[in-house]
């Protein structure tokens, strides 16, 4: 019962009944919190964690992180809920690193623009021209010529 009042006097009230709650820090609640013991993640130290090279792209790092995750999961044989947590906290290191030096996206690519051919110039006299004339023009590099 005592755990279902600090959970209400943390503001939990929908909880169910084996919830366990980790009230705020209260020096006068009498409640002791408990610190983690590891020391902050470096940038370096989570991508070996993770096991990723330093500087590897987010596609290299998120496979690498997913195969890290799965090994570690605590409820399959062989898995490790602290490490666990580990792998998680290195994954947010790293995401962060990440978001600060995105991969450079190259150029858009330009349209494609077909040549325009230079405009055909042909020599008729006037009489031709008044009464509509036909002449056969050969334009190089065409398929009739």
């Amino acid at each position: 019962m005592q755990q279902a009042t600090a959970c209400r006097a943390a503001g939990h009230w929908n909880t169910p009944v084996n919830h366990v709650c980790t009230p705020a820090l209260d020096l006068n609640s009498g409640f002791t919190v408990r610190m983690s013991a590891t020391p902050a993640l470096t940038y370096a130290s989570a991508c070996r964690l993770i096991g990723v090279a330093e500087g590897a792209p987010h596609a290299a790092a998120r496979t690498a992180f997913r195969q890290a995750i799965k090994a570690a999961r605590p409820d399959l044989p062989g898995g490790d809920a602290e490490r666990f947590r580990q792998i998680i906290a290195a994954w947010a290191v790293v995401q962060a690193e990440l978001a600060r030096h995105p991969a450079p996206t190259p150029p858009p690519a330009r349209p494609f623009v077909a040549p325009v051919p230079p405009p055909l110039i042909v020599a008729i006299s006037p009489l031709q021209a008044l009464t509509g004339a036909r002449i056969k023009v050969d334009r190089p590099g065409s398929p009739c010529g």
